[in-house]
């Protein structure tokens, strides 16, 4: 009846990811506590939303899983998932919900909100700590963890400012190493985002 009510279509098979993931961590896991934590506190997206300060945010995450988790009979949730919800979940659901509505200041929000949470720990932001570049927040985590994933792994190398510039002959190579890796991080993402920008504007006028 919800399906056909909201005119929804199941996902694929492939779209759903567990390798290397603990069974606690399985989407269908995951999707099942977040119905459960809607059902316990059904407001919480308008909550979320009203919310302007960073503080209140992760206070209304924590109420809210203290809340389903004694309804559900499973441990309070610690503050790493907390910082974990408000990067992955609060973060972009706000900015997605910003763009649609045209609204600047909640866009601007979602991302002050990431500058001002703690990076993640992850393989990822590890291997860059191995090359001695350390992300002080998670908006850079978060930028690292791009890089590595659709240039690092995919060995994109040639397409990537940072790794171009890595791969010059050493005497050539600047000295001030990190300070001259985060302005090439800052021009590569900016790519990216001018990039995603024309690839929404040509959907939406293909649609159209």
């Amino acid at each position: 009846q919800i399906s056909s009510d909201y005119h929804l279509k199941p996902l694929d098979r492939h779209v759903w990811k567990r390798s290397r993931m603990r069974p606690a961590s399985f989407p269908e896991v995951r999707v099942a506590q977040l119905a459960g934590l809607m059902a316990v506190v059904p407001e919480l997206w308008s909550m979320l939303l009203d919310a302007t300060d960073l503080k209140n945010v992760k206070l209304i995450l924590t109420t809210a899983l203290e809340a389903a988790s004694i309804a559900q009979q499973v441990r309070a949730p610690g503050s790493e998932l907390i910082d974990r919800l408000v990067i992955n979940v609060v973060v972009p659901f706000l900015f997605a919900y910003g763009k649609q509505q045209g609204d600047e200041l909640m866009t601007d929000r979602a991302q002050l909100w990431w500058a001002l949470t703690k990076p993640e720990n992850n393989h990822a932001t590890r291997l860059w700590q191995e090359v001695h570049i350390r992300a002080t927040h998670a908006a850079q985590s978060q930028g690292l963890l791009h890089l590595e994933k659709n240039y690092c792994r995919p060995k994109r190398c040639l397409q990537c400012a940072i790794g171009l510039s890595l791969l010059r002959p050493q005497n050539q190579q600047v000295e001030e190493t990190d300070k001259n890796f985060f302005l090439l991080l800052l021009a590569q993402l900016q790519e990216e985002r001018v990039s995603l920008h024309r690839q929404t504007a040509m959907a939406r006028s293909s649609i159209g």
